[in-house]
């Protein structure tokens, strides 16, 4: 990134309440930024975080293989010993993700699963038809909720409360996960008289759940449950990549938007690279629907992807109109795309 590209990077930051501070380790991490991700009183936003944790390992793919839709790749590491890759649970932050940095399949996020030794790496997804062979990697834990939204504490911004619809909690945070396809709501709890303690819990039972995973590049519901704007403060390294990620076929999945610019659709190449456009009439259901969520009127905007052969080749539309929504910086959009089999799906950021 040169000093032009970064100062005018750091002045669109500072509009919208970010800083940012360059970040020069090995050329992998980007500039960190520090923002606060604002909730209208008394609304639900689907919320997308564009930072990332920071880069723990590094290194190149050797060699890759594919099993049950699962990749499993062959490393070479720059340096270091990596830790079991498949230990997280939900009170060990221990969540790992791997990005592709270049080549083909740059930009891939891929959870992972488990490793053998330092050359052996296993992964929940897979870059299908791209091969990852030769492309350098990098290794970052996962967000989970204390690492993303603060620990558990009487300080919390969520607030706290002995049970999960408690007067002073101030907020909720739900993790959809997209291939049971159900939502779990999480809240800070606190327990005891004199001496207290705080956890983050869910509201369908009382184990604690400190490290609930939130993967990376996809996103989360926030829920103002107050009379009053909701800040919650978040950073990290920005990532300048775009987001690809493997989920499953007809399932709805949230996706960050990867920067932290509103992006239209065109500029995210959503309507380029979208699994499957319709190749005829866009407002019926043989192409990929996008939706976006307006958090005053609580109703979801829903966008078929229209293909090539449309005259005004691959777009979003509204029924058989052309349109080029927006979508806001900090938010998440909506993806249900046709068919059973897993699917890549790319958002780019703006820059």
């Amino acid at each position: 990134m040169n000093y032009t590209t970064l100062r005018n990077f750091t002045r669109a930051i500072l509009a919208i309440s970010a800083l940012f501070v360059q970040d020069i380790r090995a050329g992998i991490a980007q500039p960190s930024g520090i923002a606060n991700v604002v909730i209208p009183p008394n609304r639900t936003e689907f919320v997308g975080v564009p930072f990332a944790r920071p880069v723990e390992f590094s290194g190149t793919i050797t060699g890759a293989s594919t099993s049950s839709g699962n990749d499993t790749y062959t490393v070479q590491l720059d340096s270091g010993t990596l830790p079991s890759l498949g230990s997280g649970t939900s009170n060990t932050d221990a969540w790992y993700v791997l990005e592709i940095l270049d080549g083909p399949a740059i930009g891939f996020l891929l959870p992972c699963t488990g490793s053998v030794g330092n050359t052996s790496i296993s992964l929940e997804g897979t870059t299908g038809s791209i091969s990852p062979v030769g492309a350098r990697f990098a290794i970052r834990k996962d967000w989970t909720l204390s690492s993303l939204f603060g620990a558990a504490s009487a300080n919390s911004i969520f607030g706290y409360g002995n049970n999960s619809g408690a007067s002073t909690i101030k907020g909720w945070v739900q993790i959809y996960d997209s291939a049971t396809g159900t939502s779990t709501t999480y809240y800070v709890n606190e327990t005891g008289t004199s001496t207290k303690s705080y956890n983050w819990r869910s509201t369908a039972g009382p184990a604690n759940r400190n490290h609930a995973r939130i993967n990376l590049g996809r996103g989360v519901v926030v829920i103002n449950r107050t009379a009053s704007d909701f800040s919650i403060p978040v950073t990290g390294e920005y990532r300048v990549a775009r987001t690809r990620l493997c989920i499953p076929g007809s399932k709805i999945t949230y996706l960050a938007n990867p920067g932290p610019f509103d992006v239209t659709f065109d500029q995210s190449s959503i309507p380029a690279t979208s699994p499957t456009r319709a190749t005829s009439s866009p407002n019926t259901s043989t192409g990929d629907a996008y939706a976006l969520w307006d958090s005053a009127s609580r109703v979801w905007t829903t966008y078929r992807i229209g293909g090539t052969s449309n005259s005004q080749g691959p777009s979003a539309y509204i029924s058989t109109t052309r349109v080029n929504p927006t979508i806001p910086a900090f938010r998440a959009v909506r993806v249900q795309p046709i068919g059973i089999n897993p699917v890549t799906v790319t958002i780019a950021p703006s820059l």
